[in-house]
Order: structure tokens, then C-alpha cells, then sequence
């Protein structure tokens, strides 16, 4: 068992999940502090995105997929199909390699989320985009655009709107499934500062291929192998690595 800190704010608890053509993750377990910035990297096919949907409790909701073990909010499973395990869900939001936007405006797709949430009043949730992008410093590359459709947008920009949409509710937890891997360098350092910003305020678990960046960004790196948890990476003061023990499986 991974122990991240004493007091822990998620657990993944024995977290297995199998397809119909095999298991893609098998028996992880391991705690997430409160505010922590964990990177999940491995090769593709390593189980990544996988960890992180299960993490938005997306497991056997459109996939086939089945699972074995936990992954628990404090006392609450994300799977039992509770009230609150649905409203534990809605507090970690989650943003993709790609911008997946719907055919409405940029204005529309940033505040769909809080439409969920039951809020109607248009100036409302105007007010609110406005506040999160001037929050990012956002206004002026996504102000101008707010009426405009996704088929118009560059990706660079399409991708900072999906960013803007997953952090609008203010997520207890934000899951980032390598955010810039589409990106030119220039956009992905952009998007990269973003991320770090969000990182002061909330819990970020981020997929990606680009172990500089993990480096760069993270205080925890997990390191996935066919599906399998093989070691956790404590980056110390300076970003220093210190190799935890292997797994043993």
C-alpha cells in the first residue's frame, strides 16, 4: 500500500478494472493528500486514463468495463450510486487531450457545468465565465470569442476553454488526462502555467507522457505498468526524485 501522508483526502483501494479484451488496471492502491499536484505517467496502454476515469467514478457507465476494489471521497464511495456519491462526482471535473466541446457557444460550453448545478440566470452565469477568466488572466484570448462555435477555434484555444469549463465549479479535484499533449510547445507552456495556478486551489491528478513536465509540476508521481501500480515518485524540495520502494506484485 502507497501511503502519500497520514491524513489522506482519496483512496484507491484495491482498484481493479477489466474489458472485454483484458484487465487494464490490477489491484492499485494508494492515498491522495488534500491539494496535492499527482502526475500519473506510463506507457501507453499503462492503464492512465483509465485511473483518472475511475477517479471521476466513469467506470462501466458507457464502456463495458467492470471493476473490483474502491475508490472513496473520505467515507463515501464513489460507486455506490448514492446521492452523495453523485454529488462527490460533480466535485471532480475532468478535461481531456482533446477540447471535447458540445456545438453550442464558448459562453454556453464554460458555464454547461453550473447549468447542471440548476443555475438559469443568464447575466449569472456570465458573470461567473468573466470571473474565472479574469482569474486565469484569460480575457482577452477567450473574451473576444465567448459568442463564437468550437468549429471556429483553434485547438490551442479550444483546449483553454475545455480547461476554463472543468475548473468553473471550483472542483474539489480536477483530473487532467494529458491536457497538452496536442499542443505546440508555446501553447502547452501556456497551458501549463494555467494548470499550475489551478493547483493552488485544489487537488490535481494529471495523465501524461512527458515525464519533464511531471517533474516539473508535481509533488507525487505514480508510475503505472500494464496496469499495475510499480512504484510512486516523492518529489522533495527542489523537485528532487526520490525512488520509493517497488511495488511487489
Amino acid at each position: 500500500m502507497w501511503l502519500l501522508e497520514e491524513r489522506q483526502f482519496i483512496d484507491v483501494e484495491q482498484f481493479s478494472v477489466v474489458s472485454d479484451s483484458g484487465p487494464l488496471l490490477v489491484n492499485v492502491t494508494f492515498h491522495i493528500p488534500r491539494g496535492a499536484f499527482v502526475s500519473v505517467v506510463g506507457r501507453s496502454g499503462s492503464g492512465k486514463t483509465t485511473l483518472l476515469r475511475g477517479l471521476n467514478g466513469q467506470i462501466g457507465f458507457f464502456d463495458g468495463c467492470r471493476h473490483t476494489g474502491d475508490i472513496r471521497f473520505g467515507d463515501l464511495s464513489i460507486f455506490d450510486g448514492s446521492v452523495g456519491a453523485e454529488r462527490v462526482r460533480r466535485r471532480a471535473t475532468m478535461a481531456f487531450d482533446r477540447p471535447y466541446l458540445f456545438p453550442m457557444s464558448v459562453l454556453e460550453n464554460i458555464v454547461y457545468p453550473l447549468r447542471l448545478d440548476g443555475i438559469r440566470r443568464r447575466q449569472l452565469l456570465r458573470d461567473r465565465a468573466y470571473t474565472v477568466l479574469e482569474a486565469f488572466g484569460l480575457t482577452r484570448e477567450i473574451g473576444p470569442v465567448l459568442n463564437r462555435y468550437p468549429h471556429e477555434l483553434p485547438l490551442s484555444i479550444a483546449q483553454l476553454v475545455s480547461f476554463v469549463r472543468a475548473t468553473i465549479r471550483e472542483p474539489d479535484m480536477l483530473l487532467l488526462d494529458d491536457p497538452c499533449c496536442r499542443l505546440d510547445p508555446w501553447a502547452s507552456a501556456h497551458l501549463e502555467e494555467l494548470i499550475e495556478r489551478a493547483a493552488d486551489a485544489t487537488t490535481v491528478v494529471m495523465s501524461t507522457n512527458d515525464i519533464a513536465q511531471a517533474k516539473r509540476l508535481s509533488d507525487f508521481v505514480v508510475v503505472l505498468d500494464d496496469g499495475h501500480l510499480v512504484d510512486l515518485v516523492t518529489l522533495a524540495g527542489g523537485k528532487t526524485l526520490v525512488l520509493s520502494r517497488p511495488l511487489q506484485r
